[in-house]
């Protein structure tokens, strides 16, 4: 497997007051989504081993205690799904997952189809603070998200808020999801005879960006770069970002949306990962005149003939979502 040296973005530098280090960075970023689809995030703020520890804390608890909290077939998932209960291919992907998002109150009603209300774990066997501190990683990942919108809003226009505007309310929507991938010799005793095995099936992300914690010193995240697949390692210190479908096609395809995968390095691994994105409503105008081709090299059938002016980008997810195998 070759090697690929992934850009490496400073979110502090363009967070500074410097006028010639912003544009710098934005460079940079759009550079990197050019060729790669994907970088790395330093100085975001987040302590990602503080967050591990809570998340391994969640996948420590019993089968009972999570499957207490399973999400339900239909609609988009809230709670825990077990091994083997969701994938995006024929193969049985190898992994436990819990996914949570915005925090309604009670007396918030919820007015799209991509909103949901959290289940959250009742056990004594995690720390008192576990929802609170899911809720914090769960902000804290979105203001990240925000800043790189006005990044990315600055490589194709002069206005810094420019697609932030459009992403007004988009929290309310976007989705969190904890994973924990396991050896594939982990699915045995409950899968004995489905021998096509895989972490997380390739695929390209449906949406806007994404924002990956991936957990130290294990492998497992790849990339499909140039015909061959490629390791993205965990950097310390470091979130890993993607640019969707949906992003891809705002910019003509001139951004990639990367075709990726989780395989098993027969170790355990956890991530959390941010599905960032826009307003229910939001029709975003294209960013770039340019026509690129679209997906090119994917081994994966692709709808390139969205019109984004007459839907908009809840609908765009919702029709993704009929795709889910459960």
């Amino acid at each position: 497997m070759s090697n690929l040296t992934i850009p490496i973005i400073d979110l502090q530098l363009f967070q500074s007051d410097n006028p010639a280090e912003k544009e710098k960075v934005v460079s940079q970023i759009h550079e990197a989504c050019k060729t790669y689809g994907v970088f790395y995030l330093i100085n975001h703020g987040i302590d990602e081993t503080k967050m591990l520890q809570y998340m391994k804390a969640f996948f420590d608890l019993s089968s009972e205690e999570k499957n207490n909290i399973k999400i339900s077939k239909d609609g988009i998932a809230r709670g825990y799904i077990g091994m083997g209960e969701e994938s995006g291919s024929d193969a049985l992907e190898v992994k436990e997952a819990f996914s949570y998002g915005y925090q309604w109150n009670n007396n918030q009603p919820l007015i799209n189809s991509l909103q949901a209300v959290n289940r959250w774990p009742e056990s004594k066997n995690i720390p008192g603070d576990w929802q609170q501190q899911m809720q914090r990683l769960y902000s804290q990942m979105v203001e990240v998200a925000e800043s790189l919108t006005r990044a990315f809003s600055l490589s194709y226009t002069n206005n810094e808020n420019y697609l932030g505007d459009y992403c007004v309310g988009g929290d309310t929507i976007s989705m969190m999801r904890l994973f924990h991938y396991f050896p594939y010799h982990k699915a045995n005793e409950k899968f004995p005879e489905q021998q096509n095995r895989i972490g997380s099936s390739a695929h390209t992300d449906w949406g806007f960006l994404t924002l990956i914690l991936q957990e130290q010193h294990v492998t497992g995240l790849e990339l499909f770069h140039n015909n061959e697949w490629i390791e993205v390692p965990p950097l310390e210190g470091a979130l890993t970002v993607n640019c969707g479908d949906y992003f891809s096609m705002l910019t003509n395809g001139e951004y990639i949306s990367p075709l990726h995968r989780v395989v098993s390095s027969g170790r355990e691994r956890m991530s959390a990962v941010l599905f960032y994105y826009p307003a229910y409503d939001a029709k975003i105008p294209t960013l770039a005149k340019q026509k690129y081709s679209l997906f090119e090299n994917q081994d994966v059938s692709k709808d390139t003939s969205v019109d984004l002016n007459s839907m908009s980008f809840g609908e765009f997810i919702e029709e993704k979502w009929k795709q889910v195998k459960r």
